[in-house]
């Protein structure tokens, strides 16, 4: 089929491409597929002819319009330095993450937070990329935002409190559809922010920005340490991260908040593959300020957390748990680690040098470490076998002084862990799922150290540790997806030892023993 315009303007290719500024424009129906549409210009003739033709002559008779790269402001607005500067990171992130030239990367804008706080308290803006037909890029183009929004890609949102009650809240999120991406941050404070606020505001969003980069970038992050909240000022946080995973998506979530009420900071979180952790820690050490021995009495704890994840692997997750171990690892020395100056060794009153050598150096605290609860089920045979670990830290301290003047210090440290999980039998590699051979093993161990200090006005009177462990294990058998029974097995420990007894020892021997070192030595090991 033949269509002739008798008074049509004859145009060039080039013309078609990119049209004068006083040419008439002309526009193909909507309806038809410009892969589907030819236009031939005969520079003979005063006719412009169009053809309706299939794919196979389309190239020689059409020469498509170019695309242009396109990015349209939800608002132009902008009144201020950081809104402008927000504005135009936005236009520019947006046109980046269509060509994939550059990741998602929140700390662009997390970076502007304390500008931004000091200039307006809200904020909001999104950027629309899009890719527009030449012929069409000098047109008034009004975009529906309701309509550009498409699925949510990666997504940040933050919520900070000030101790006086002020809230703000912060979103960065991208999205994508089958036009183009949009790429939106908002930005609102309820309240009014003081200096000092939009300081400690500033401190904390740029560490944040770090944060969700790395999250972004490799899926996890670390919090590497709190010095970045500033207590005096602020109150509490929730951050979280969400990236598509699949069909649905990836999250991982810290909450921090101080009370000062009960004088305890507490601290939850979970991570992308489903481990997850919570501190309460007390913010006033019983026994004065943080000492030298802190890095000593963590890594007991820290030593336990790599050997209960290390023989934690479920037969039903699909990856190992490294990166969920440092993530956990990272929560609770964040908590713990001192925020004060760290004093000198054994410095002060005999008091007080007798305390720095008994104390761990650690807060009081309390930490549940919980991993993702798999369940293996074969409906066949009628298993049901649940995989799951928990994991619980303590340390608590209590301190008397008797009618006599004699002060009594005890601290107990311990650990609590109960794991159930699917192995493989001797001599295979891992569990047979096919033809159901494996074996299904429960632990439950538990380990107390409990340390009791004696001292008078001028002298250590004495030191009693008790060490206390048991470990209870069951393994059931299953050959064929049938059980062929279960085993268990019991095992306990205990020792005690008393600085007296030690000093005896020395006597005889016509020796001093160091009562202060002896002290220190008593909390270098916690645990079998």
């Amino acid at each position: 089929m033949q269509i002739t315009a008798s008074q049509l303007p004859i145009l060039t290719s080039t013309q078609l491409t990119q049209p004068a500024k006083d040419a008439t424009a002309v526009d193909l129906p909507d309806t038809l597929s410009p892969a589907l549409v030819s236009v031939t210009t005969e520079t003979n003739s005063p006719a412009t002819l169009v053809n309706l033709s299939g794919f196979k002559d389309a190239s020689d008779l059409y020469e498509q319009p170019k695309l242009v790269d396109m990015v349209q402001m939800s608002s132009t607005q902008d009144k201020t330095k950081t809104a402008t500067t927000l504005s135009q990171a936005l236009a520019a992130d947006a046109a980046n993450l269509r060509k994939n030239k550059s990741p998602f990367t929140p700390s662009n804008f997390l970076s502007q937070i304390g500008s931004l706080s000091r200039e307006t308290n809200t904020y909001k803006n999104s950027a629309f990329s899009y890719q527009l037909a030449s012929t069409k890029a000098n047109d008034k183009l009004k975009l529906s935002f309701a309509d550009t929004g498409g699925k949510p890609q990666e997504t940040v949102t933050l919520r900070v409190r000030t101790k006086d009650g002020d809230t703000i809240d912060i979103k960065i999120q991208h999205s994508k559809s089958a036009t183009g991406d949009n790429l939106e941050f908002s930005f609102d404070v309820t309240g009014k922010l003081s200096e000092t606020e939009q300081d400690a505001l500033e401190k904390l969003a740029n560490k944040f920005g770090q944060v969700a980069d790395d999250f972004f970038r490799i899926g996890t992050t670390e919090l590497h340490g709190l010095k970045e909240f500033d207590q005096a000022n602020l109150k509490d946080f929730q951050i979280e991260f969400s990236k598509p995973k699949g069909d649905s998506y990836t999250t991982m979530n810290y909450n921090f908040s101080v009370d000062e009420q009960t004088q305890t900071q507490h601290l939850s979180a979970k991570d992308s593959d489903g481990y997850s952790f919570d501190i309460t820690a007390n913010l006033q050490d019983l026994l004065g300020d943080a000492n030298p021995s802190f890095n000593q009495s963590l890594e007991n704890y820290l030593a336990i957390i790599r050997k209960t994840l290390n023989q934690h692997q479920p037969a039903q997750a699909e990856h190992s748990n490294t990166a969920s171990m440092r993530f956990i690892l990272d929560g609770l020395t964040s908590m713990l680690s001192p925020n004060g100056k760290q004093k000198e060794a054994l410095a002060g009153s005999s008091t007080d040098k007798a305390l720095a050598a008994f104390d761990t150096g650690l807060p009081d605290f309390t930490a549940v470490i919980n991993a993702p609860l798999y369940v293996y089920r074969d409906l066949q045979h009628s298993l049901e076998l649940p995989e799951s670990m928990s994991l619980k830290l303590e340390q608590r301290t209590e301190r008397q002084v008797q009618k006599d003047g004699t002060l009594l210090v005890k601290q107990v440290n311990s650990f609590e862990r109960q794991s159930r999980q699917i192995e493989a039998i001797p001599g295979a590699d891992k569990p047979d799922f096919i033809f159901g051979n494996f074996n299904y093993k429960t632990v439950h161990e538990k380990q107390e150290t409990s340390r009791i200090l004696s001292l008078g006005k001028n002298e250590i009177n004495n030191l009693i540790t008790e060490h206390t462990g048991s470990v209870e294990t069951t393994l059931e058998s299953y050959r064929n997806f049938k059980s062929q029974g279960i085993q268990k097995e019991e095992h306990q420990d205990y020792k005690i030892n008393q600085l007296v007894d030690e000093r005896a020892k020395y006597k005889q021997l016509k020796q001093n023993l160091d009562s202060l070192k002896a002290l220190q030595d008593s909390h270098k090991q916690l645990f079998f």
